[in-house]
């Protein structure tokens, strides 16, 4: 059976669904349900893991000067990397947007949308429940996904760990530069995992 709609959803579903091409959002609803199916999996709130993963490609199609316009109004200043690399911009872009024009002020909830391009050190598990679900949601078909849903049945640190292998994996095989928050976020993963920490 179907869980209940999130609080706020049929204000946020259609401002969400005007923005984006038809290709994103299948995909937008396809992490909708993988991000439910893992929190009900691994104990945390749906509703919160669904809004979440209906806003966090909410600015993926966005040009450039919207995107910039967008983090110069929340004054956040731009790093050489993010100014090169525009896919990195668009998480915290939707997260500024979703605060300022939707009135979204779930802290955990905008942390999710903010980081699941890069992640980061000390991610929540909401945070990582994003990020596994944009990697294992049903219509990814690269290699790495069936990996990462396997690895998501059991362990939610072990699934996220995976879902930033495979982003290193691309970047590095198309010669992109890379985020120091992914490579810190790995190393963080790593260390928890050998210190016998678990989620």
């Amino acid at each position: 059976m179907r869980s209940p709609v999130p609080t706020g959803w049929g204000r946020l579903e259609p401002r969400v669904r005007a923005m984006v091409s038809p290709t994103r959002w299948r995909h937008i609803q396809g992490v909708v349900e993988t991000a439910r199916e893992l929190a009900r999996r691994f104990g945390l709130d749906e509703g919160r893991a669904a809004v979440a993963a209906l806003l966090h490609d909410a600015a993926r199609d966005w040009p450039l000067s919207r995107l910039t316009a967008t983090l110069a109004e929340a004054g956040e200043r731009l790093s050489p990397l993010e100014q090169a690399s525009p896919e990195l911009l668009h998480g915290p872009a939707a997260a500024h947007w979703a605060r300022a024009h939707l009135g979204v002020d779930d802290g955990p909830v905008l942390d999710a949308v903010r980081y699941h391009t890069t992640g980061r050190p000390g991610m929540s598990p909401l945070e990582m429940v994003l990020v596994v679900a944009d990697y294992s949601e049903p219509g990814r078909e690269f290699a790495e996904a069936a990996a990462i849903r396997e690895a998501a049945r059991q362990s939610l640190e072990g699934a996220c760990l995976l879902s930033l292998d495979a982003r290193l994996r691309y970047l590095l095989d198309r010669g992109h530069p890379i985020h120091p928050r992914t490579v810190e976020a790995r190393n963080w993963l790593l260390m928890r995992r050998a210190s016998g920490c678990r989620a």
